[in-house]
């Protein structure tokens, strides 16, 4: 009786899962792509080139410090994601802050997640020219 009733709420939340992506449209699909230049022999990457090819190659540039490079690039190129967040967070009512890479915000209307998020994209994409 318990697996029926797991089966019955699963199938429950793949409902509402479904009906959730289909309101939402194809802006919950979005993604914006942003290039930024990385100077890697400056950028102090522990990196051996051997360990990108191949099973493992994903936590080869996980424990590089790939992420503290794209940072101070984005930082370089003018990019705040804590300015970014100041300006997008209260479109979802609410507010945000940190420092210029990493920052948070938190708002009361999710149904104005896609607006926000159009206008990050809005924000590095010209940040980045």
């Amino acid at each position: 009786m318990l697996g029926l009733a797991a089966v019955i709420l699963s199938a429950g939340f793949l409902a509402v899962l479904l009906v959730t992506m289909v309101m939402n449209g194809a802006s919950g699909f979005l993604q914006t792509r942003i290039a930024l230049p990385i100077d890697f022999p400056r950028a102090g990457l522990m990196l051996d080139p051997n360990r990108l090819h191949g099973p493992g190659a994903d936590l080869a540039l996980a424990g590089a410090g790939i992420e503290r490079a794209t940072d101070d690039a984005a930082i370089a190129a003018g990019m705040s994601a804590a300015d970014v967040m100041r300006e997008i967070a209260p479109i979802v009512g609410g507010g945000g802050g940190g420092k210029p890479g990493m920052a948070r915000a938190g708002g009361k209307d999710p149904s104005k997640m896609a607006e926000a998020m159009a206008r990050a994209s809005e924000l590095l994409r010209s940040a980045a020219a």
